[in-house]
């Protein structure tokens, strides 16, 4: 899949352009539904409908499958074709020409020197490839009730919430400014029933590995769907080299590995951090990664709260109020507000 970096960002705006309210968050079925929450009583069928988080570098998109979950990663710099400096060594002198012409009421032709000598050249950059996708595949849920998959706008953070068997299943998933890293917090409200594999991916162009007995790392390049055989186009086509980690810290169970997966068997709670580095930052991927991860290894509330603070920080500069009435629709799913 390679995803287009202007539909990401647009989408990525949820999770971080919004006025906030000043009231609690807190659930309770006698109070209203909070606000600035988008939900779905329904995993995301397609791309489009899946809530993103991001930190200004690091993204991603939150499927909310109970059993098969997806959470699609995207690293900001990883980008297809050589580094370049697009500035164009006439636009000084150009924007300068341009305001004449706008002045003189010649419109036509200050857009056509505009073009020439002011755009960026060359005129389009290299397009932009996703990170990959981190895959976890559940053991033990089957069918599920009291279903919620919602992005809270005034913490950034994903929840995915049901029940399965009598137990009850809590993920988040945020991505932190003050770590580096994207967080997935699993919970069960069982001991011992939080089991499934986990593996990361991409459509071409990686390798996965596990390092040690709790570590994934997949390593590539950002490289054109269809390459070609002349040399010169190769060497401009190389794309950006990446590198991401995952780690995974658990409360009970236990972690084993084959090949490119790990496997969680039988815990109760698990927090798994991922961060990514690539070539256009730093030639120490696996240090940066590594560093990412060092800072990261406090305990998930601790990660949370940094996360919060960081993020509501910006996000409660304002805060507009359109009806002093509770809203009579708030308990009904966004997309099907969206329809009506």
């Amino acid at each position: 899949m390679h995803l287009s970096r202007r539909s990401f960002l647009r989408d990525s705006v949820l999770a971080g352009v919004a006025a906030t309210s000043r009231r609690g968050n807190a659930i309770a079925t006698s109070q209203p539904e909070p606000r600035y929450r988008l939900w779905f009583n329904h995993p995301a069928g397609e791309w489009r409908d899946a809530f993103p988080v991001g930190n200004g570098r690091l993204g991603a998109m939150v499927f909310g499958e109970p059993v098969q979950e997806r959470i699609q990663l995207n690293e900001e710099t990883i980008w297809v074709g050589e580094k370049r400096d697009r500035v164009n060594p006439n636009a000084a002198e150009g924007v300068r020409r341009v305001r004449e012409l706008l002045f003189e009421g010649k419109v036509k032709e200050a857009e056509a020197l505009a073009m020439k000598d002011v755009i960026a050249v060359p005129t389009r950059m290299p397009y932009y490839q996703t990170l990959g996708d981190l895959h976890l595949n559940f053991d033990g849920i089957t069918d599920t009730s009291k279903y919620r998959h919602e992005l809270d706008l005034d913490s950034a953070i994903v929840t995915t919430r049901f029940v399965s068997n009598g137990v009850t299943f809590v993920r988040e998933v945020f991505s932190s400014a003050p770590d580096q890293v994207i967080v997935v917090h699993l919970t069960a409200s069982a001991p011992g029933k939080l089991s499934f594999t986990a593996t990361l991916d991409r459509p071409a162009n990686a390798t996965t590995e596990v390092v040690g007995s709790k570590r994934l790392v997949m390593t590539g390049q950002a490289l054109p769907v269809k390459p070609t055989t002349d040399p010169a186009t190769q060497e401009r086509q190389a794309g950006v080299r990446f590198r991401s980690e995952m780690v995974v810290l658990n409360h009970g169970g236990r972690i084993s590995a084959a090949e490119n997966t790990l496997k969680v068997e039988g815990a109760t709670e698990v927090t798994l951090l991922l961060c990514a580095a690539t070539e256009i930052r730093t030639q120490d991927m696996e240090g940066a990664c590594r560093r990412y991860l060092t800072v990261a290894s406090a305990p998930f509330a601790e990660i949370k709260r940094r996360h919060i603070a960081d993020y509501r920080q910006f996000f409660r500069r304002a805060d507009l109020t359109l009806l002093n009435t509770p809203d009579p629709n708030a308990a009904i799913p966004t997309d099907e507000r969206l329809k009506r």
